[in-house]
């Protein structure tokens, strides 16, 4: 399979792999091994997705070289852990922000995949490192999930 197919699968599988991890968890408020709970992490990989990777694709797709910030220091994650809907919730609309996502890059050309974006520390990099980076950070917080 090839990186592409590897994102949209990755995309697909996330939520499916999730939802199967939480099975085994009784408490969504008890600390996991990084120090957050099951409900943070959940809140901040829709965050992840929905105000940082994804508009940054879409940035670099609808921009020539769009400059992104650190996100420590702008207000990218502004909002993040806003703990109001329950976890069920949050988990249907992280599924819905990852088939979206999988759903968009599917349509994107291979001049659109080139295309580049600059961020303050990690540098100029091409959408699909960015759109692989995204997965791979949703992948970090699942693995924490399940305590690897």
């Amino acid at each position: 399979m090839d990186s592409r197919g590897c994102i949209y699968s990755g995309l697909r599988n996330l939520p499916v792999e999730l939802r199967r991890v939480m099975q085994g968890i009784s408490d969504e408020y008890l600390p996991l091994d990084e120090g957050w709970s099951l409900r943070q992490t959940v809140q901040h990989m829709l965050d992840a997705i929905a105000r940082i990777h994804l508009p940054r694709l879409e940035k670099i797709v609808e921009t020539s070289n769009p400059f992104f910030a650190d996100p420590e220091t702008d207000d990218e994650r502004a909002g993040r852990f806003d703990y109001g809907e329950l976890l069920e919730e949050m988990v249907a609309e992280l599924t819905g922000q990852c088939e979206q996502a999988a759903d968009w890059l599917g349509t994107l050309s291979e001049e659109e995949w080139q295309r580049v974006g600059t961020h303050a520390i990690l540098g100029t990099h091409p959408l699909h490192w960015w759109a692989d980076r995204m997965l791979a950070h949703l992948e970090e917080h699942l693995s924490h999930i399940r305590g690897d």
